[in-house]
């Protein structure tokens, strides 16, 4: 059995009717030690949210005009 759980208030995510899940992509500089050289990498993972969290900190961000 797979438990889901939201990644903001840990609760597991239990409404058959609801599930958020985005993909989180940020663009860190990483030093190869080697040649010291910069170089700029994705870093990707994967967030899944209640509804309940998903209507305090998502749904205002998509309202906003």
């Amino acid at each position: 059995m797979i438990i889901i759980k939201c990644d903001i208030c840990g609760k597991e995510c239990r409404d058959p009717d609801f599930m958020f899940e985005a993909e989180v992509i940020e663009v860190k500089t990483a030093i190869d030690s080697k040649s010291l050289s910069q170089s700029k990498q994705a870093v990707k993972k994967m967030i899944q949210l209640c509804c309940d969290c998903y209507k305090k900190k998502i749904e205002p961000l998509l309202q906003k005009d």
